[in-house]
């Protein structure tokens, strides 16, 4: 019986390879190290990231009057909004795989 079913995983997996373009191919066998990490971690990483904008926007409004803070939070907002741009970016490159 396990025989069986692994052929039909093989099978499976000889297919779904066969349907992938040459440079997927190459694409999934070259993914680095750093890369993988990124992937089990990129949906906890843009969550948290979505999460510190709201945090800094409700931050913001708290301190609309004194300008200095205004100003260091909306740095440190662009700061992480650039940094979620960036992962989602990620993102997509890592689920074309």
């Amino acid at each position: 019986m396990l025989r069986t079913e692994r052929a039909e995983d093989s099978d499976k997996q000889v297919e779904q390879e066969g349907n992938q373009s040459p440079g997927e191919k190459e694409r999934a066998l070259k993914m680095s190290y750093q890369e993988k990490k990124d992937y089990e971690t990129i949906e906890d990483d843009i969550g948290m990231l979505e999460e510190k904008i709201e945090e800094l926007d409700k931050l913001s409004v708290e301190n609309a009057r004194d300008f200095v803070r205004l100003q260091e939070l909306q740095k440190e907002k662009g700061e992480t909004e650039r940094l979620l741009s960036e992962k989602n970016g990620r993102d997509g490159n890592i689920f074309r795989i």
